[in-house]
């Protein structure tokens, strides 16, 4: 599949909406809504410089949206078969669009079971249902919040209780989204460099950084990259006078996280 179809498919089940391709109706994707996922690619990316350059302090943190619990359980675990999606998708106008988005799809039901609480109690009839507990309803909600709007990640950081828990369900729902922006990292890092002539971040800020990329911010690697991005961005600026010597990016990098790292 066209990789850029492919990206569509994830940013339309974010515009469209997850309930709304399990509810059984027919799907109709206006092309408001196809430039809206246009658009979320670039909006996620500069989610994350912001949050990059931001201070270090946290927003307030909202809690996520209310969930119909029997309706999430019906829709996650008893969801149309393929034929049913499929025909759901009948509306885009476009068969590698309606695949892309039914391929987004699956990959939702499959990353959000797990996040499903079944819980039963034993009686001399059989076992019986009963409500899950508050623990365990938060996580789905976290995570069907995460599902019906990516952008929720950002906002996650910025009041600094993003949980390895919903890291996992944006990139396994969302992979070329979350990978997008994780190698829009280097780039807005050496943006910050140049602009502030310095480069640690703020430890609650690295601390969150680290949970979204899944690895130790600053590595090696990403040092000799900034480094390179910085004097290829430094040698287009020659013919404008100098403001003063270029910090040294492999030494500024060298923060706590890094030594940690190299031992």
């Amino acid at each position: 599949m066209d990789p850029a179809i492919a990206v569509l498919g994830e940013a339309l089940l974010a515009v469209v909406g997850l309930d709304t391709v399990l509810a059984g109706g027919p799907v109709r994707i206006t092309q408001a809504m196809r430039q809206e996922a246009a658009q979320l690619p670039k909006k996620l990316r500069a989610a994350m410089k912001t949050f990059l350059g931001g201070p270090d302090s946290f927003e307030k943190f909202k809690l996520p949206p209310k969930i119909d619990y029997k309706a999430s359980i019906a829709s996650l675990l008893a969801p149309p078969d393929d034929e049913a999606r499929i025909e759901t998708l009948s509306g885009t106008e476009n068969a590698a669009e309606q695949m892309a988005l039914h391929d987004a799809t699956d990959r939702a039901l499959m990353v959000l079971r797990p996040f499903v609480p079944i819980y039963n109690r034993p009686t001399a009839t059989g076992p019986k249902p009963e409500p899950p507990p508050d623990t365990a309803l938060a996580r789905l909600r976290r995570a069907l919040a995460v599902v019906h709007d990516p952008l929720l990640i950002f906002a996650n950081m910025e009041s600094g209780t993003l949980l390895r828990e919903e890291m996992q369900v944006f990139g396994g729902i969302y992979p070329l989204l979350y990978q997008d922006v994780a190698e829009s990292v280097p780039a807005a890092l050496t943006s910050l460099v140049a602009a502030k002539q310095s480069f640690e971040l703020p430890w609650r800020r690295d601390r969150l950084l680290r949970i979204f990329l899944g690895a130790e911010t600053i590595t090696p690697e990403l040092a000799a990259r900034l480094h390179l991005s910085f004097q290829q961005d430094k040698a287009k600026q020659q013919q404008a006078p100098a403001t003063g010597a270029a910090p040294d990016i492999a030494k500024a990098t060298e923060t706590s996280t890094t030594r940690v790292a190299s031992k």
